[in-house]
């Protein structure tokens, strides 16, 4: 889940911002046009669209510290460590299986160019600009290697490492987020390998991919 400059991090990532569901209803009933904006006629802006003022790491730690990583502890207590985070990877090997291979399907040519220019249409961030603005500041990113048949990358920071290796959850992390990767290179083309050496959310000093186009 690559944007091919070094300054952006993989657009395959971007759906992580699952997590995050957009979209807020306008209700008039409740009084939320400002009389300002009536008079000049400008649409009001809900208080659902207004900017947080969140930091990145903040935002970061209120989606995932405060109840999505001790819910997945929780349920991990109950069932068991391993077998669930074997759970976690089966669920999301299962969804980006079948998530790639229904856009592969739509492609018009299935190459290792369409792979790496891969970019998800996203239901939160409605454009591309705000994709590339949000995943330049998720991540920190060198590009290794860029031909058309391999495209190699570090990692050197990433915001969802972080707040699950803060928790303690970097095994749930890696089931719930990282292990996607895997799932979506081998379902896009039986040619198409990755290679991942080292991952954040393991303990690792970066993560570093390899894609290879082995037709």
């Amino acid at each position: 889940m690559i944007i091919k400059p070094s300054n952006l991090a993989s657009s395959r990532r971007e759906f992580l911002q699952g997590l995050f569901p957009g979209g807020a209803l306008l209700l008039s009933s409740c009084g939320l046009l400002s009389a300002s904006s009536r008079l000049q006629n400008k649409p009001a802006k809900h208080k659902f669209l207004e900017d947080s003022g969140l930091t990145m790491r903040e935002a970061f730690r209120f989606a995932f510290l405060w109840t999505y990583i001790p819910m997945m502890q929780a349920l991990a207590a109950q069932i068991g460590r391993e077998k669930f985070v074997e759970m976690v990877k089966e669920a999301t090997a299962t969804y980006w299986t079948q998530r790639t291979r229904s856009f592969a399907q739509r492609l018009p040519k299935k190459d290792f160019d369409a792979f790496i220019s891969w970019d998800m249409l996203d239901p939160v961030l409605d454009n591309t600009e705000h994709r590339k603005h949000f995943w330049s500041l998720a991540y920190t990113t060198q590009t290794i290697e860029d031909t058309p048949k391999s495209y190699e990358m570090k990692v050197s920071e990433c915001l969802w490492a972080q707040t699950f290796r803060e928790a303690n959850a970097g095994d749930i992390g890696f089931a719930s987020i990282c292990y996607g990767d895997e799932a979506i290179a081998a379902a896009f083309d039986q040619r198409l390998k990755l290679i991942r050496t080292k991952a954040l959310m393991k303990g690792d000093d970066c993560c570093h991919f390899r894609w290879v186009w082995e037709g």
